[in-house]
């Protein structure tokens, strides 16, 4: 097979304000052409050196106006007879005879007068494929001109339509044999041109449109392509396209008549959130890029790649693309280059597109009302009050309190309704001791009585949680774009801190579950020997905690008694991560206390005998040397950051220049050893960021203090977000990406919480005051 794409399609244009270029000359002609008037050439699928080929073999491509006129009137001028036939061809005729030659050129001089533009296009054809299709014979060169011909002439018609021509357009065209590759030139001009206007900044004037659209040349080839091919073949490619037709009006169909009632939970969710973020008095379609449009979009997506996921003919839309396309790859692109998934990509992102529109217009006819269609929170109350319900409303599905109607943007028809007397809890300790009980009645109603008022947004944490923490990524990123454009809107600042808190929960989900596979495996050890027996029980003491402290990030703040939040923070102290942690935190206590454990924890490493132990713990390719060498690289990240720290406060309270000058070069050294210590931990991550840490430290200098949080922090709680866990076979636990459950969250530390006395409990509480600001406002609701 050759390796030159089957058809090449190119296309330039000149206008009526191109100098006169002598065709004698044509060399110095391309010259002026290409540096003074040369006009947007579009190249279809080819080089820009196989293009400049193709000019040099096709002679008019490289002429102006006048010269193109001068060139037809003298490729006819020797002819005699009026009557003899030329080849040129146009849309009625295959051999134009002299007369018909001779209107061309008079047609073309009129475009001219007019400032009308010419276009000067060449399609190529590689010989294998002619032959292939019977429309060359590579023994005796013979070409079928006539077949070449009549497909090109198919085709113009819809480049005139498509270009949106005037009607005074015409073209003409001649198949040039004389070169490697079969060419057909094709001229084409407006006498009253239709083509708008625009000031040109380069040439000082205003000029008309010249470029034609990339679709445009795609189409040409698509075209010529399959009229030249054999009946067999053309046949084969219209079963394979009406198939893949039926494919994609059938998904269209089901994304736009989908029933609200038919959705899953996170489906609903989806389009719920998408309708409510849509911006309000706008014509939006799928592929806009409107700032405001974004977040809805987002929801939009993960809404059909749902519905996508679950289709078989979606599945099957991609497999014909890819048989279609393969089929049909000779006529797209070089052998030797060919990215046919470029090809399946783009049909798939165009279906997507149109499923996309489908969507926004499904969307567009939902009605608030409809999206609480079907569902039920019945069975979250209690069996009494699930009887008190249905003994005064058998028909209740949905209810609520007035005032949690109203805050979800309802409005109940109290004329209608029926009361629904439901106990509650009463929280408020006062209200309690007033009412002399932990419960009391309020009036609920059933969704059959409220009417959209208003309707508000209402984010459902769990189901936010149940979306995947690259989504849940994506998502904060694109809120936090939109929302810096719109700094008054606080819903949606309010809604960046949900998503946030919705991140951070899933994550520790994911982390409890790790905790709780490693503890099981290390439960079902049989028989250590004692050296190995005390590193597994320090673990297991160590993972015990881990499981308190995420019990009580799991908990909102509110809920966490005095005693529960001093624990909480002690905790969070004791298992600090040494990459997180920053520079300005690492005191003298922190410091003492992080090498303490780790040194305790390598001690005890270094006692087992069993290597095995490690691969429970970090997966199977862990060894002893490996475990206890990240435990020495996390001393010494401590180790640098306390040290750098303790400089800082001596160059703060420094007036020596030298003495600051000796702090800021022992700082760029520690800062040195962190570089060389994350590259140890994470190679691939360090190579990634690719920090000059030296250049960094140099220049970081605030109030004659040298400052440093390592970018490494921010990338880490990143890379956390995607990582994995899979349940470990025969003891081992693979643990993808960078989240390793000991050497990020376990390894820590022995010792038990201490106590402390009530004055150190207030410390601690205040100071978990201030760190959990923020924590609270992400879980504003």
């Amino acid at each position: 097979m050759s390796e030159s794409p089957a058809i090449t399609v190119m296309l330039d244009y000149t206008t009526p304000y191109a100098k006169f270029v002598d065709y004698t000359n044509r060399k110095e002609a391309t010259e002026v052409e290409i540096n003074q008037e040369i006009e947007e050439r579009l190249v279809e699928g080819v080089s820009q050196e196989t293009a400049n080929k193709i000019s040099k073999e096709v002679p008019e491509q490289n002429l102006d106006y006048v010269g193109y006129i001068d060139y037809m009137k003298r490729s006819y001028a020797t002819k005699e007879d009026s009557a003899e036939k030329t080849g040129i061809f146009t849309s009625n005729t295959l051999n134009a005879d002299i007369e018909e030659a001779k209107n061309i050129k008079n047609m073309l001089q009129k475009a001219r007068s007019n400032n009308s533009i010419l276009w000067r296009g060449v399609i190529s054809f590689d010989n294998d494929f002619l032959a292939q299709n019977g429309l060359y014979d590579p023994k005796t060169k013979k070409v079928d001109q006539v077949g070449i011909k009549k497909a090109i002439q198919k085709v113009m018609p819809n480049v005139i339509s498509r270009e949106k021509l005037s009607d005074s357009a015409f073209w003409w065209g001649n198949i040039h044999l004389n070169t490697d590759n079969v060419h057909a030139h094709i001229g084409i001009s407006e006498i009253e041109s239709a083509r708008p206007t625009f000031f040109y900044e380069a040439r000082h004037r205003k000029e008309r449109k010249g470029k034609f659209e990339q679709k445009t040349l795609k189409g040409i080839k698509s075209q010529v392509y399959n009229a030249l091919l054999k009946e067999k073949s053309r046949d084969q490619n219209l079963r394979k396209e009406q198939l893949l037709a039926n494919l994609r009006e059938k998904l269209l169909n089901k994304i736009g008549n989908q029933e609200i009632s038919k959705l899953d939970e996170l489906e609903r969710f989806y389009v719920e959130q998408a309708l409510n973020h849509l911006p309000e008095g706008k014509r939006l379609r799928y592929g806009s890029n409107a700032k405001d449009f974004q977040i809805s979009k987002f929801f939009i997506d993960r809404y059909l790649e749902r519905e996508l996921e679950k289709s078989n003919d979606f599945e099957k839309y991609k497999v014909e693309t890819e048989k279609l396309l393969e089929d049909r790859k000779q006529a797209y692109t070089k052998a030797d280059n060919n990215d046919m998934q470029q090809f399946v990509d783009q049909r798939i992102d165009d279906l997507k597109e149109r499923l996309g529109n489908r969507t926004l217009k499904y969307l567009k006819g939902i009605k608030p009302q409809d999206l609480l269609e079907n569902q039920s929170n019945i069975e979250k109350f209690s069996k009494f009050n699930q009887r008190a319900i249905h003994t005064r409303d058998p028909e209740a599905t949905l209810i609520h309190s007035e005032k949690m109607w109203k805050k979800l943007g309802y409005q109940v028809d109290k004329d209608k309704a029926k009361e629904i007397k439901v106990n509650v809890p009463v929280k408020n300790k006062s209200e309690q001791d007033k009412l002399g009980s932990k419960f009391k009645e309020e009036k609920f109603f059933d969704v059959r009585f409220v009417t959209a008022n208003n309707r508000q947004n209402n984010l459902d944490l769990k189901m936010l949680t149940a979306m995947t923490k690259d989504d849940l990524n994506e998502l904060i990123k694109i809120s936090q774009g939109v929302a810096k454009t719109r700094p008054e809107d606080k819903k949606l600042r309010q809604e960046v801190g949900i998503f946030k808190y919705a991140l951070k929960q899933k994550m520790l989900q994911e982390r409890s579950r790790e905790l709780g596979t490693i503890k099981k495996l290390l439960g079902n050890y049989q028989n250590p020997v004692e050296s190995d027996k005390l590193f597994l029980n320090y673990k297991q003491q160590q993972i015990k905690e881990l499981q308190e402290l995420v019990k009580l990030q799991q908990t909102p703040k509110s809920k966490l008694s005095k005693n529960e939040q001093v624990k909480k923070l002690k905790l969070q102290n004791k298992y600090l991560d040494q990459v997180q942690v920053p520079i300005k935190k690492v005191d003298e206590k922190v410091y003492q206390n992080q090498v303490m454990l780790l040194t305790e924890e390598r001690k005890l490493a270094r006692q087992v005998e069993d290597q095995s132990i490690f691969q429970i713990i970090k997966g199977e390719k862990e060894t002893k040397n490996g475990y206890i060498d990240e435990l020495d690289t996390k001393i010494g990240i401590i180790t640098a950051k306390y040290k750098i720290n303790h400089n800082n406060k001596l160059i703060k309270k420094s007036n020596n220049p030298d003495e600051k000058k000796q702090y800021r070069q022992e700082n760029g050294k520690y800062f040195q050893d962190l570089k060389k210590s994350y590259q140890k931990l994470n190679p691939s991550e360090e190579k990634e960021t690719n920090i000059d840490f030296e250049k960094l430290a140099n220049s970081l200098k605030v109030e004659n203090e040298l400052r440093w949080d390592y970018p490494h922090d921010s990338t880490f709680r990143k890379k956390v977000s995607q990582k994995s866990d899979q349940q470990r076979h025969n003891h081992q636990l693979r643990i993808k990406g960078n989240f390793k459950p000991v050497s990020k969250d376990l390894a820590k530390g022995i010792s038990l919480i201490t106590k402390d006395d009530t004055t150190k409990k207030t410390q601690l509480l205040r100071q978990k005051a201030r760190d959990d600001r923020e924590e609270e406002k992400e879980r504003s609701i």
